[in-house]
């Protein structure tokens, strides 16, 4: 299986022509899509089918898209949902509004489509990952290549003095 063919992606925008452009787009690059015409299809559509990335349009009817974004933020049937706002919106104030409230990339409609393909291929690979580094081949690493680095390993010897300042603990 191809690596594009197991990203889930959720596209919701409000401009119909829009949204089943970039979804046939994303298709064709072997994507599994859904749609949404608001915000409130968004939040059904997530928590009825647990994609890997939501394209989200910041200004729809019903709820907008930092509406979505709060409503799904802390939803348990949304984690490790990654959120790519595509907007028309060139004025600073929403994408920053939309970065705070959890998004993971900010395009402007228009841009190249590269670019959109880029962002959500991205995004879908780090929702993807195993969390907290779980993914570490070698677990048992010394860490070795910390060393210089001003990181501190930890010792894993039981017999070294972890309270040097307090001689009293073991």
């Amino acid at each position: 299986m191809a690596r594009s063919e197991r990203y889930t992606i959720v596209v919701a925008d409000d401009d119909d022509a829009l949204r089943t452009v970039t979804a046939n787009c994303l298709r064709d690059a072997g994507m599994t899509v859904w749609e949404a015409a608001d915000g409130n299809e968004a939040i059904a559509q997530v928590r009825k089918h647990h994609p890997h990335v939501l394209v989200l349009d910041l200004w729809m009817p019903r709820r907008d898209g930092l509406q979505v974004l709060e409503a799904l933020r802390f939803d348990p049937l949304a984690i490790g949902l990654q959120v790519v706002i595509l907007t028309g919106d060139g004025q600073a104030d929403g994408r920053l509004l939309a970065l705070a409230g959890g998004a993971s990339r900010i395009l402007l409609k228009g841009g190249p489509f590269q670019d959109l393909l880029g962002a959500v291929r991205s995004c879908a690979e780090h929702a993807l990952r195993p969390p907290f580094g779980l993914d570490d081949p070698d677990p048992d690493d010394d860490d070795d290549h910390l060393e210089g680095s001003g990181a501190v390993p930890v010792s894993h010897d039981p017999t070294r003095d972890l309270h040097p300042t307090r001689p009293d603990l073991p």
